[in-house]
């Protein structure tokens, strides 16, 4: 799943896990870019102002007024590719 913070709106996958009120998303407090990938090896971030972690509740934890926040590590972000996990 991805978020997209510019056009505030989520992938296809993201859609889906919405449908039919079964699940909601608990927003972040802060929108916190958490997805960084360097897919063209351009040393650019193909995936500016992303998101890839979620919180859903369902069934009563949805009356529960839950809170998310992206906990944030020192020397953690900005997110790019000295911060996340690269493939080689």
């Amino acid at each position: 799943m991805d978020y997209d913070f510019r056009t505030k709106e989520g992938n296809d996958a993201f859609v889906e896990m919405l449908r039919d009120n079964v699940w909601i998303w608990i927003k972040p407090t802060e929108f916190i870019d958490s997805n960084w990938s360097d897919s063209d090896g351009d040393g650019n971030d193909n995936y500016p102002d992303s998101m890839l972690d979620f919180a859903f509740v369902a069934g009563p934890a949805k009356d529960w007024n839950p809170v998310c926040k992206v906990l944030v590590l020192e020397d953690d972000f900005p997110d790019d590719d000295t911060t996340s996990a690269q493939a080689d």
